[in-house]
């Protein structure tokens, strides 16, 4: 099973990225260098004036916040609004004890709420994952162990994930930062699985009563449904029921990367980094050179190379480490593999043989087996 957290091509055929140099200030290490606003909206009408639900909300997540009872009320306006929504108690409970400036007032659009729903949401996304991280002192043998890390950097790539959709909805985000409806659904959809598959994580080494505040709240995933269930409805309302495409390409492709992608040779020879196992490049670990590439402060297209050969190992692109392009010679001569398994002692998210954080991440001309 490959994990795949990113949005991201792989492509069996030749490719490559225009006139490319190591950016930001890092150079390639010698060889054997190890130590390193949708259509137009309209307000609702008429606008309610009734109090929020006298239900009790539910309890958040420990030492998340208050008690939500008597803890202000939220206006007539936002209970409209919160009540078109799947998880009403949820969204009225949060929007109630938020401090945010951005989130205390009552929306006018539908793309308004939704923002104001990605912000709760990441308000609380942020606070799980601190509880999760100061969770392991709880840890007491490698099973538990295993399932907190996994949920460590879950709960990371979800804060990521609410962040990027965040930055994207906003209308004056720049070009290489804004996002349609269906990228951000698609964002939401991974910070959401995300949460599940911390849950099951714990399932998989038999720790199921190892109960971290990540597991035993749902809070999280009610206020990330919301904000699906919202955008759902204006992905509709703007026909963006799919990805922008370029008639062979996604739109976020460049053309000099198309060219790198069509050209039977450019990658290889543009490439930032060579990686090969008889040690001609410089490294012998892909990985290896996905760390070094993770250093750069600007994150333009990256190109590695990686010399035909077998590599047994397990692969990481980071939340952070955006535009990685791997370029191998031939799906049949290039071959990442791996048999992690749950028997082994892995979960099954961290049995993976590889897995992709960061954007625009490009795969050709090499083959990902998992043999467990």
């Amino acid at each position: 099973h490959i994990c795949l957290l990113a949005l991201f091509v792989l492509l069996p055929f030749s490719s490559a990225v225009s006139d490319v140099v190591l950016t930001g200030g890092v150079s390639a290490p010698s060889p054997w260098d190890h130590n390193v606003s949708p259509p137009t909206e309209t307000a609702p009408s008429p606008t309610p004036t009734t109090s929020p639900p006298t239900a009790s909300p539910p309890s958040p997540c420990p030492a998340a916040a208050p008690s939500p009872i008597n803890n202000g009320s939220v206006s007539g306006d936002m209970t409209w609004w919160c009540n078109m929504t799947p998880h009403a108690e949820t969204c009225s409970y949060y929007f109630r004890k938020s401090l945010n400036n951005n989130t205390n007032r009552s929306p006018r659009f539908r793309s308004e709420f939704l923002r104001m729903l990605v912000h709760i949401a990441l308000d609380q996304a942020v606070i799980t994952h601190t509880q999760t991280v100061n969770f392991g002192r709880s840890c007491t043998n490698n099973q538990r162990k295993a399932a907190w890390s996994d949920c460590v950097k879950l709960f990371e790539n979800t804060v990521a994930q609410l962040n990027r959709t965040l930055k994207g909805l906003n209308p004056s985000a720049s070009d290489d930062v804004k996002c349609t409806n269906f990228d951000a659904q698609t964002w939401l959809s991974t910070a959401q699985t995300n949460i599940e598959t911390c849950r099951s994580g714990s399932e998989d080494l038999n720790v199921s009563d190892f109960v971290m505040p990540a597991i035993s709240d749902k809070n999280l995933s009610d206020l990330i449904g919301n904000c699906l269930a919202v955008n759902g409805v204006l992905m509709k309302h703007n026909h963006t029921t799919t990805a922008k495409h370029n008639k062979y390409f996604p739109s976020w492709v460049s053309r000099n990367e198309r060219r790198l992608l069509v050209s039977p040779s450019l990658a290889k020879s543009r490439s930032h980094l060579v990686v090969a196992l008889d040690r001609s490049g410089h490294f012998r670990s892909i990985q290896a050179a996905i760390n070094f590439a993770a250093r750069r402060t600007v994150k333009s297209r990256f190109v590695i190379y990686v010399k035909k050969g077998v590599y047994r190992e397990n692969i990481d692109v980071g939340n952070d480490n955006h535009n990685i392009m791997l370029v191998g010679d031939g799906e049949r001569k290039t071959i990442i593999t791996s048999g992690r398994s749950v028997q082994r002692g892995y979960t099954t998210y961290n049995s993976a043989t590889a897995g992709f954080g960061g954007q625009r991440f490009v795969a050709k001309d090499l083959t990902f087996i998992n043999t467990a």
